[in-house]
């Protein structure tokens, strides 16, 4: 487990960590300490009752039985900022760890408040690393109502679906949480104990009060609380230890506000209401801070000296530094204060704040100034914290938290503050959302003369334009480069955050050496300006130029050095180590279709289309993946991409990758083998038109496009453009240097002309891709059909005897032979071994012209027979039409 200095965020409380500790003596709840203990074989628990029920002493006293018998007890005490996912799912991880749970990098990312994380991974990731844990396990969430939301409520349940055996989730709340309880108790997965079950019994008060009490006052005691922990402790702290019934109060549960306010309050010194009432303002408070807000000079000693206070005070650690009230109790004081002194009540709140403040703990001080009413001070101190520039310092969490603070008024009058919203929105793919929030701030006129708001307004609008796939231009991108040549050079962020978009913008132009360049400035500034997480971004960025140039050696560098900083900084399941991986795993595919898993790939995109993905990741990894799918005719998953990809184009507006995803269309019907559906996903990418002319020039999209048609086209289904557009496209790639792409299209334009037996210019190319392909071992887009192979090995077999391109021709056998290994098993076997006499003799006939029934009669066999050897032909040549068979047959001198 980490070490607390190690890991220390401004928006963590420990003390929730802790179960309380109450001043007052605690009645020895046995009979409910039973239930919980003769349900030891039930998953979880629910313990639902109003407040002042005992339900947090009975889960404490539980607990301490549970740790003397050495098994592992997690405690999480909720409050109202739990509601969100992310941070209700960072304290249960960290609060296991603290149990001593070997939860490993979970950890690190819980501290950083999972910010690297799709909601959807959450779940799956802790259900793993508590089903490898073998030692029985215990936890307990106390005032669960007060974290509910549908997104905890749907992890709570995802939780107890999945439970392993030896993992018992204990939940207290006020009412009945929204997690199917009914259900689960009817099918005895788990048990509720309610507040009749709760209340005290004879025994247990006479325990309680001690054998000074008459038989008759335990009953009466009884009779008038109807068995309420609450109002048992706080009749006997007013009674001071008299057992005379006379004094005992005589109301029901409703009046427990009325005797607290006699019995205590009424009977407290003037000092004593004050710090109670004053200090009900706060969820916990120390010595220091109580003092602060109260204006109580000796605080320790007025607690040490009043019997009143202590009894009321519940410790949340063992130190007995920081405290709290019950609940109830805190609620009841509060009231008092907001009808009694309401005009106290917002400069107590400041005065929490500016404690908080100097003390650094931001999010409390921001919490209280907002509760203060002062929310231009609670701004102010957003902003001075780093507003939305907390981001690219790792601070996501923190900005999430404060955020919570402001609603859209504040946003009005705070446009600043508005802008962290804005880029919140961005990292977690709400695109349209952000832009709407965006365009807000530009019709107010505060940027013309506010400069922080405007040079804000600019880095953060670029952010947005890129992540929308709007800069993909050369006129947006020279005006980015004149306001770099501009900016003031001393704002190293600001120079930073420019560079990253140029590079993004260049990349996507095929301006690779720009780009390049722009990505080393870039991680320069970044570096000087202390953000971890922008030079993990920029370190990324020049593995991706590196892959699209194949130069793998220094992409692998890149990519790893980048997953390395990842791990160190944001957790070993981060977003960024996600989109690393993403690259990392294309590049070794293109280099050997084997070196990979599918399934991680899968994994890895998903998880980039759920959370912080843009075009050139979902490129990369989608390119590769319906590669994979392709050669290994992987229908079903196939089908599942293209859904992905077409779902996450759509929610995140992403032009480039809805482009792409029509494209994938093509690919996808092709490896279903659907005629009808081949041909209209032609006819669309035939018809189609790009929202701007820009998108059009895209030259990932004319590769991809090249591609798709080309491989149709070897099918039998002829284009009109589709050699036209590959020469193009070659020319492009060639000069632009975007190499990987190139010798792709190289193959492809090889297998096209060895089709039409065109083998002097089917070898040129072969050769050509090779020389591009030995340097960086890219072999995979030599795997491109059957035909290819052959190809291959007729181009080897061409120049066997000759003394030039040794290099390429060996890398082309080694080509060869892995293709063999991994599709056609150890033996090497050429088709003219692969054919049968039979079929050899029926793909004469048909080079020939002739019908089935003519090729029949020829040779002597039935018309069924002709076509089952047809079908054999058909799937040893891998084609699908006649013409195409007889033009592969040619081509690889099976016939004349």
């Amino acid at each position: 487990m980490l070490s607390n200095n190690e890991l220390t965020e401004p928006w963590f409380i420990r003390t929730k960590l802790i179960p309380p500790r109450a001043n007052a003596r605690l009645i020895e709840r046995v009979e409910a300490a039973s239930l919980l203990n003769n349900a030891n074989e039930i998953g979880s628990g629910f313990i639902v009752a109003p407040a002042g029920f005992g339900k947090s002493s009975l889960l404490s006293q539980w607990r301490e039985s549970l740790l003397q018998r050495d098994i592992k007890v997690a405690w999480l005490s909720l409050d109202a900022n739990d509601t969100d996912l992310r941070h209700f799912a960072s304290y249960l991880i960290i609060a296991l760890t603290e149990a001593g749970l070997p939860l490993g990098s979970l950890e690190f990312a819980a501290y950083k408040c999972l910010v690297e994380f799709s909601v959807e991974q959450v779940s799956t990731l802790l259900i793993a690393k508590l089903s490898c844990i073998n030692e029985k396990v215990v936890l307990i969430l106390d005032d669960f109502y007060r974290a509910e939301s549908v997104e905890v409520n749907g992890l709570i349940n995802q939780l107890l679906d999945h439970l392993p055996y030896n993992f018992r989730i204990i939940i207290s709340s006020r009412s009945q949480p929204q997690v199917n309880v009914a259900s689960r108790v009817l099918s005895n997965r788990a048990f509720e104990i309610n507040q009749q079950m709760l209340s005290f019994s004879l025994d247990e008060l006479k325990r309680f009060i001690g054998p000074d009490a008459s038989d008759q006052y335990a009953k009466t005691l009884l009779e008038q609380t109807e068995g309420w922990a609450v109002a048992v402790q706080l009749a006997t702290v007013a009674n001071k230890g008299s057992t005379n019934l006379d004094t005992l109060f005589k109301g029901k549960q409703q009046y427990i506000t009325d005797y607290f306010t006699e019995q205590i309050l009424d009977r407290s010194t003037p000092q004593e209401r004050k710090f109670l009432t004053y200090t009900s303002i706060l969820e916990q408070f120390n010595i220091e801070l109580a003092s602060e807000v109260t204006g109580i000079d000796n605080v320790q000693g007025l607690i040490n000296t009043s019997p009143h206070i202590r009894s009321l005070l519940i410790s949340l650690d063992s130190q007995q530094v920081w405290y709290r009230y019950h609940h109830l109790f805190c609620e009841i004081l509060y009231t008092k204060l907001k009808h009694q002194q309401p005009e106290l009540i917002n400069s107590l709140h400041l005065k929490a704040s500016r404690w908080f403040e100097s003390n650094q703990q931001i999010s409390s001080a921001v919490a209280h100034a907002r509760l203060s009413g002062d929310m231009d001070r609670a701004a102010q101190l957003f902003l001075n914290a780093g507003g939305w520039e907390l981001v690219l310092y790792g601070g996501v969490g923190l900005m999430r938290s404060l955020l919570r603070n402001f609603q859209s008024p504040d946003f009005a009058r705070h446009p600043r503050v508005r802008l962290a919203n804005v880029y919140s929105l961005l990292k977690d793919g709400y695109i349209d959302e952000a832009e709407a929030q965006f365009n807000k701030i530009k019709l107010t006129t505060q940027h013309a003369t506010n400069k922080l708001l405007g040079r804000d307004l600019y880095l953060v609008g670029r952010l947005l334009n890129s992540y929308r796939d709007e800069l993909i231009n050369i006129t947006a991108l020279q005006e980015m480069k004149n306001k770099l040549a501009r900016w003031n050079k001393a704002d190293l962020l600001g120079v930073a955050i420019i560079e990253s978009v140029i590079v993004l913008s260049s990349m996507a132009l095929g301006m690779f050496n720009d780009a390049k360049m722009a990505a080393v400035k870039g991680l320069s500034a970044m570096r000087q300006a202390e953000s971890v997480l922008g030079a993990n971004y920029l370190v990324l960025h020049l593995g991706q130029i590196a892959l699209h140039q194949a130069k793998f050696e220094s992409a692998k560098q890149h990519l790893s050095e980048s997953i390395g900083m990842a791990n160190k900084n944001f957790g070993i399941d981060s977003r960024l180590k996600t989109n690393s991986e993403i690259n990392l795993l294309a590049l070794e595919f293109w280099q050997s279709p084997s070196s990979i898993s599918f399934e991680k790939m899968q994994e890895l995109i998903h998880t980039a289309c759920t959370t912080d993905g843009w075009s050139e990741i979902y490129a990369a990894g989608f390119s590769s993946q319906f590669e994979y799918f392709r050669l290994f005719n992987m229908r079903e998953a196939s089908a599942n991409l293209l859904a992905l990809s077409i779902e996450t184009a759509r929610k995140r507006q992403l032009p480039r990758l809805k482009a792409l995803s029509n494209i994938y269309r093509l690919t996808y019907a092709m490896t279903q083998g659907k005629p009808n559906e081949i041909l209209l996903a032609m006819k669309e990418l035939g018809s189609s038109t790009s929202p701007t002319a820009a998108l059009h020039e895209n030259w990932f999209l004319l590769c991809e496009k090249c591609f798709a048609l080309g491989l149709a086209h070897l099918k039998g289904y002829s284009s009109e453009h589709a050699k036209t557009d590959i020469d193009e496209a070659i020319v492009r790639t060639q000069r632009i240097g975007a190499t990987l792409y190139l010798i792709r299209l190289l193959v492809l334009r090889a297998t096209m002309y060895a089709s039409r037996g065109e083998k002097s210019l089917c070898f040129d190319d072969l050769i050509s891709a090779a020389g591009f392909a030995t340097r960086s071992e890219v072999k995979t887009p030599f795997f491109l059909s059957r035909l290819t192979i052959d190809s291959i090995k007729a181009c080897i077999e061409y120049f066997r005897n000759s003394n030039i391109h040794r290099l390429e021709l060996a890398f082309l056998s080694q080509c060869a032979k892995q293709y063999h290994r991994l599709f056609l098993g150890e033996e090497d076997n050429s088709l003219e071994q692969a054919l049968s006499k039979r079929e050899t003799e029926v793909l004469n006939q048909l080079a020939h012209g002739l019908a089935n029934k003519e090729i029949a009669r020829a040779l002597y066999m039935t018309n069924h027979t002709v076509k089952f050897h047809l079908k054999n032909i058909f799937k040893k040549l891998d084609v699908d039409k006649r013409v195409n068979a007889i033009n592969k047959a040619r081509a690889i001198g099976l016939i004349e």
